[in-house]
Order: C-alpha cells, then sequence, then structure tokens
C-alpha cells in the first residue's frame, strides 16, 4: 500500500477533507500536526511537529522514514508548504524547491521574478522603514500589503499620503501582533501600483513544470479597496474559451518564472483590457473551505491532489455541468458574536447545498484587514451563472448575526 504524509496545522481548515480523501484513495497514511488532540480518533499514524522549525520539523520527518516508507509528502494548506519541501528534497521526493517555494511565499520577490521575466506586474517597491515616502513611480492609487500574510490580511489601497501613512502604520502593527512574530515589520510592507480589472483564481495541478488547469473562478464582486475581503468565487466564469486560455497562460508564465515545479497551485488574477497580471500565486489548495465547490471527474480536490501526489500522471479533466459557487462570508463587525439566525432559511434557498459556520458563539470576530477567518460558507449549483449567484447572495441575506462590541 502507497503511503502519504499528510501535513496538516491545526490552524487548517481542511482537516476533515483530507482525511477522507486518504481514506477514498485507499492509501496508509500519516499525519504530521502541530495539534494530535484534534486528531486523536482518527485511524492513522501521527507525528507530532510544531511548523515553526522548519529545519528541525525536516529532520524529524527524515528519521521518520528511515521506519516507514512515505510515497509523497502532501501540505494541507500554506503554512505546511515550506516543511514539504524541504522534507521532499531531503527524501528524494517530487515537489517543488524550497528556493522556488521562498519566491512564492514572499510577494516582493514573486513581484521581482516576474519583473525579471519581463511578464505584467505592478510598479512595485519594498517599504524599508517607517518613514520611506511613496517613490514618486508608482504614485496614488496604491496598494500597500504585508509580504507574507495570505487571504487579503493586512492588504489596503491607498489614494492619498494621510491614508498611505495610516495604513503603513496599520499594517506594521499587524506584523508586530501576527503569529508570524515579525520583528522588523517596516521592511514587511510592499507597495505596490494600484491595477484596475475583474479577478479571477485559478486552482491546478503542476507536473515536471506543467499547468494542469482544474477549475477557473470568476469573482464578481469589484474588489477595489480600500479592503479586498474577497467574498463570491463561481465556477465556470462567463468568459470565452479563448480569455481563459489567456488566464491560464499568465499562470503558467508565472510559475515558469518562479520555478515552481509539482502539485497543487493556486493564483489569483486581476484582468483588464490591458493585460491579464497574477497578483499571487501559491503553492497550495484554495485556502479554507472553499474546495467544496471544487469537483473534478466526481472527485473532491483533495482526493485529486492526493492521487495526483502519488501518480503525476494522474490529471483527472474539469467536467462542469452545472455552476458551482462558494461564499466566503464576511465579519460585519468587531466584538463577540453573540447569536446568528436565519440559518435554515439561508440552507433552504433555492439552489443553495449548505451553509457552514467556522467561528462559534462566544468567540471574538475581528474584521479585515487585521482578521484571519470568515464567519463560514455559503455553497450553491445552478444551471446559470446569475442563478448560482443569486442564491448566494440571496441566502447570505437571510442571516443576522448578533455581535456585542
Amino acid at each position: 500500500m502507497l503511503h502519504v504524509l499528510l501535513l496538516l496545522p491545526h490552524s487548517s481548515y481542511k482537516a476533515d477533507a483530507f482525511l477522507t480523501a486518504c481514506a477514498r484513495a485507499g492509501v496508509g497514511l500519516t499525519v504530521g500536526t502541530d495539534h494530535v488532540p484534534v486528531l486523536r480518533h482518527a485511524r492513522h499514524c501521527t507525528l507530532t511537529l510544531s511548523f515553526l522549525d522548519t529545519a528541525s520539523d525536516a529532520e524529524q520527518i527524515k528519521s521518520y522514514a528511515r521506519r516507514h516508507a512515505i510515497d509523497a509528502v502532501v501540505a494541507a494548506d500554506g503554512m505546511a508548504v515550506p516543511l514539504a519541501a524541504v522534507a521532499c528534497a531531503s527524501l528524494g521526493l517530487s515537489y517543488n524547491s524550497p528556493a522556488s517555494v521562498q519566491l512564492a511565499s514572499d510577494k516582493c520577490l514573486t513581484r521581482q521574478a516576474q519583473a525579471n521575466a519581463g511578464l505584467p506586474c505592478p510598479r512595485f517597491a519594498l517599504l524599508k522603514d517607517d518613514t520611506e515616502k511613496l517613490p514618486p513611480a508608482i504614485g496614488y492609487p496604491c496598494v500597500l500589503k504585508p509580504l507574507r500574510l495570505s487571504a487579503s490580511r493586512g492588504v489596503i489601497r491607498v489614494d492619498n499620503h494621510t491614508d498611505f501613512n495610516a495604513a503603513r502604520t496599520r499594517i506594521a502593527s499587524l506584523l508586530k501582533t501576527s503569529k508570524l512574530k515579525i520583528s522588523n515589520a517596516g521592511s514587511e510592507i510592499l507597495a505596490e501600483s494600484y491595477l484596475e480589472g475583474q479577478e479571477f483564481s485559478i486552482d491546478g495541478l503542476l507536473t515536471n513544470g506543467r499547468l494542469h488547469c482544474l477549475t477557473i473562478f470568476e469573482k464578481p464582486d469589484p474588489l477595489q479597496g480600500p479592503f479586498f475581503e474577497e467574498s463570491i468565487f463561481i465556477t465556470p466564469p462567463r468568459c470565452s474559451g479563448e480569455f481563459c486560455q489567456k488566464l491560464i497562460n499568465a499562470v503558467q508564465d508565472t510559475v515558469d518564472a518562479l520555478g515552481l515545479t509539482q502539485g497543487p497551485v493556486h493564483a489569483e488574477l486581476r484582468a483588464s483590457a490591458q493585460a491579464v497580471t497574477v497578483l499571487e500565486i501559491a503553492p497550495r489548495p484554495i485556502g479554507g473551505l472553499c474546495s467544496n465547490a471544487i469537483t473534478v471527474s466526481g472527485m473532491p480536490l483533495e482526493e485529486v491532489i492526493i492521487r495526483h501526489a502519488l501518480d503525476a500522471d494522474f490529471l483527472p479533466a474539469a467536467q462542469q455541468h452545472e455552476h458551482r459557487g462558494v461564499m466566503m462570508i464576511p465579519i460585519p463587525g468587531a466584538g463577540i458574536l453573540k447569536s446568528v439566525s436565519g440559518l435554515e432559511p439561508a440552507r433552504r434557498t433555492q439552489h443553495v447545498l449548505g451553509v457552514t459556520l467556522c467561528i462559534a458563539l462566544g468567540e471574538q470576530l475581528v474584521p479585515l484587514p487585521e482578521g484571519d477567518r470568515y464567519l463560514g460558507f455559503i455553497f450553491a449549483a445552478a444551471p446559470r451563472f446569475e442563478q448560482a449567484e443569486a442564491a448566494l447572495r440571496n441566502a447570505h441575506a437571510k442571516l443576522r448575526f448578533n455581535i456585542a462590541g
């Protein structure tokens, strides 16, 4: 029996999905995690890791592999990707190199790689301290963002000098209090020229550097700032085959520039009449529970990833007979979540497949740009794009959140 090492940080939304995927694929499983009690009832071996000391964790994996065969290492989310790269390099398994993962995980290094390859990208500059002015070549409006946070955390559009100073201070404060514990927060902020256009995302698999597209999501909401809280994703998009190929080509070009070669990839793009620009690319699956909206040849995305990790020739074709959508329920305000009403009416909305809440009553809600979680997810499927979009919006309109400040 082939054996998978699944790297599963306790903060991941994907524990159940990946454990189910491994069972469906009929593989042996070891879970590398930093929170064993969460998985104590599962039927698999467990390897305790920190995900904070990559070198030490990689040595522990290497030692484990001397006693137990490992045929593939799969990272459940972005936090586990650097460790997966180092572990696979030491075990001789196919995966992205540590160097390519470093380029993809740092937004400034990604921009430099795009620029060096002659690819479309915004004008950019690294703010090295909290007194540095915005370079005139960038100009307003622009976007300030942390180098290493995901899910739009700390990403702020600014339209003038006053906004610029306020946003830079806000992002630096976020970085100093984040789990990354960055001491030189001022040098962790990237300034970019603002790009007009509509956003899309692509999920695919890499095999020897070639992109196999699984899904293209269209984001119907305009993401113009000041914050960029993602909300609705719907696939397939309302685009021609020619335009979809332009999106895929843009991701392939950025994959080449970064040197990514193997496994899942998730890319965020902005398309205008002038160019298709890859805003961000990550060697991991789509975040949160959004993968529940992706089915490939009757399989959930996590199962596809497991099977591809064990057999690089496993590249199922995406067969989409309906429009599937997901809404990441935004956090409307800061405070303690006291109650939620309207759940059952929302779930009974036509074309809605389900509504899942991810924050328990009594927990603190923190909106973007500081927050790192969504309230939950709404899923829908319909024959037409507009029906799927309307179902998500109608279900969300029925929800009421009581938040105590």
